[in-house]
């Protein structure tokens, strides 16, 4: 079996997660696991309640394991399970053991922790403009908590693309 590499695009909502994941998937010719949430709601009406989280967990890790089946060498993750955790915690929701448990077994070689720089776009899935800063340091107290490896991108446009891409070839010697 080929060894693989998965890393996740971390941080708060509306900080360029999606773009970023696509442009890193296309630039190492990477797998992509999306944001599971955003397919999720093609089907449901956002509630944002706790079932419906859970359901988006499990959604999540499945195909994060689909990808890890194929043959591919790089994934890239469009969101973590992090972000599900944070997302409960955020709204006083007991976090299921089975999300605990996954990110314990199944850590990211490496994450990229998105800071909150980019303006704020609203979207019907989004609900934080202003908090993001605090939830960007709980995203750091977490990924520190789990004892993943990562790197924060703080540049913006076309040098964040940059600044993403030679993380992860210093890290990888891609």
């Amino acid at each position: 079996m080929k060894s693989q590499t998965k890393i996740a695009i971390t941080g708060p909502e509306s900080s360029g997660k999606s773009i970023l994941s696509d442009f890193l998937g296309s630039y190492f010719n990477a797998m992509i696991v999306k944001e599971y949430s955003r397919t999720y709601y093609l089907s449901y009406v956002f509630t944002n309640s706790r079932e419906e989280i859970i359901a988006i967990a499990e959604g999540q890790i499945q195909a994060e394991r689909e990808a890890a089946k194929s043959d591919a060498t790089l994934i890239i993750c469009d969101s973590d399970l992090i972000n599900i955790k944070i997302w409960m915690e955020y709204y006083d929701f007991e976090v299921p053991q089975f999300i605990l448990d996954y990110l314990d077994s199944n850590p990211y070689d490496f994450s990229l922790l998105l800071l909150p720089n980019t303006p704020w776009i609203a979207d019907p899935l989004r609900r934080n403009p202003d908090d993001r800063m605090e939830l960007y340091e709980s995203f750091k107290t977490n990924l520190l908590a789990h004892n993943y490896s990562f790197e924060i991108v703080k540049e913006l446009h076309e040098a964040r693309h940059q600044e993403a891409v030679q993380l992860i070839k210093n890290r990888f010697s891609i």
